[in-house]
C-alpha cells in the first residue's frame, strides 16, 4: 500500500485524481475512491475535469456505500442520536439521581452521544464499561454507572424500533465489503482521512486485503 502526504486537501484531491486517471480505461477493472463526505463533491468535479469526462471511477464515502448497499436501512443522524440520548436520559432520571436536573440538559445529551459513538468506534461496549466499575476510582463509579447504562439502554432502544446509527454501519461494511464483488476487481484510493478511529482502520484495511490495488 502506498501512502502520499500534502499539505493540502487541494493538493491531496489532486494526487488522488492523477492516480486515479493512471490505471486508464478497463471494462473489467474500476476504480474507486473513498474519502469523506465533506470532500466528495471537489473530488468528483475534479475527476470528471482530469479525465474528460467518466472512465469508471467512482467516488463514495463510507456512508454513500452503506446507503448504496443498505438502501433500505433506517440509519439515525447524529442528531438523531443525540435526541433518543436526550428522551433516555429522561426516563432514567430515577436510576440516575447523580446527575439531579442535568438529566434534562439537551448539552448534556448531545456530549453523551457524542461519547457513545467515540466508544463505539473504539468497539468499546456496555458491557466492557460495566465490567469496570469495580476498578473505577473512588467517586467515579457513579459516572461511568451513568454512561454505561444510557449506552445500554440507546443499543436496546435501536434494537428494538429497528434501527441503526452510523457507528454501527461502519461494522456492517466490514461484512458488505466481503460479499462485493466489485471490490477484487478494483483499484481503492483513499483519499484526505487525516485521522482515523479503530472502525475506519479496520475498513481500511479490509479494503487493503481485498481490493487490486489500494493506495
Amino acid at each position: 500500500m502506498a501512502v502520499f502526504t500534502s499539505k493540502t486537501y487541494f493538493d491531496c484531491i489532486e494526487s488522488a485524481v492523477k492516480k486515479a486517471t493512471s490505471f486508464g480505461v478497463s471494462l473489467d477493472k474500476r476504480v474507486i475512491l473513498f474519502c469523506e463526505d465533506k470532500f466528495a463533491l471537489s473530488l468528483e468535479k475534479a475527476l470528471v475535469l482530469e479525465a474528460k469526462g467518466a472512465f469508471g471511477a467512482e467516488v463514495l464515502s463510507f456512508g454513500r456505500y452503506i446507503s448504496k448497499v443498505f438502501p433500505d436501512r433506517k440509519t439515525l443522524s447524529k442528531e438523531g442520536s443525540a435526541m433518543v440520548v436526550k428522551k433516555l436520559l429522561s426516563s432514567s432520571k430515577d436510576d440516575l439521581k447523580v446527575l439531579g436536573s442535568m438529566s434534562h440538559s439537551p448539552s448534556l445529551a448531545v456530549k453523551t452521544a457524542e461519547l457513545i459513538a467515540q466508544l463505539k468506534s473504539a468497539k468499546v461496549s456496555p458491557s466492557d464499561l460495566f465490567n469496570c466499575l469495580n476498578d473505577c476510582p473512588l467517586g467515579g463509579s457513579s459516572n461511568f454507572f451513568y454512561i454505561a447504562l444510557i449506552y445500554q439502554r440507546y443499543e436496546d432502544f435501536l434494537m428494538e424500533k429497528g434501527l441503526t446509527d452510523s457507528s454501527n454501519c461502519l461494522e456492517d461494511m466490514l461484512v458488505a465489503l466481503e460479499k462485493d464483488e466489485r471490490i477484487p476487481s478494483s483499484h481503492v484510493i483513499l483519499v484526505g482521512y487525516s485521522s482515523v478511529t479503530k472502525q475506519s482502520c479496520a475498513i481500511m484495511e479490509k479494503l487493503l486485503n481485498l481490493s487490486l490495488s489500494c493506495d
